[in-house]
């Protein structure tokens, strides 16, 4: 349960960095905001790994 929950929290953090970058127009925030999703798709498939 502790790794979930730390799978979760790092999503979080995922989401909230998005969130702060989303509406910057420079390519350093654009490239911050994929590097974010590309993050939460690897942290999502660990806790489906470690989920079941």
């Amino acid at each position: 349960m502790e790794k979930t929950q730390e799978l979760v929290d790092q999503i979080k953090e995922q989401i909230v960095l998005i969130e702060s970058e989303i509406d910057k127009t420079t390519a350093a925030a654009k490239g911050r905001c994929r590097s974010a999703a590309n993050k939460i798709k690897n942290l999502s498939a660990d806790f489906k790994r470690n989920h079941k």
